[in-house]
């Protein structure tokens, strides 16, 4: 999970280039975490409080509940990003 902000951020292509759309299988519940989530981050953007996902994934292992955030970076050359400088 993380934000991006077009011109500013990572896109989904610059740490995913090998993903391909499709179905993916997911857990619902897990979905249902994931979406409580997002719904707060999107509040935080509007708000302006907290820190919100810009620039970082946060990765979300279920079977261990093992939550990691890692820094994102722009992939120079990345085709999803260009153009929206």
């Amino acid at each position: 999970m993380t934000v991006v902000v077009p011109g500013r951020t990572a896109c989904l292509e610059c740490f995913l280039p090998e993903v391909r759309p499709g179905i993916i299988p997911a857990i619902g519940s897990v979905v249902s975490v994931i979406g409580g989530i997002e719904a707060t981050e999107t509040i935080k953007m509007i708000s302006g409080k907290g820190k919100p996902l810009v620039g970082r994934l946060l990765s979300l292992k279920a079977s261990t509940w093992d939550i990691r955030i890692a820094e994102l970076e722009r992939r120079p050359g990345c085709t999803g990003c260009s153009g929206n400088d």
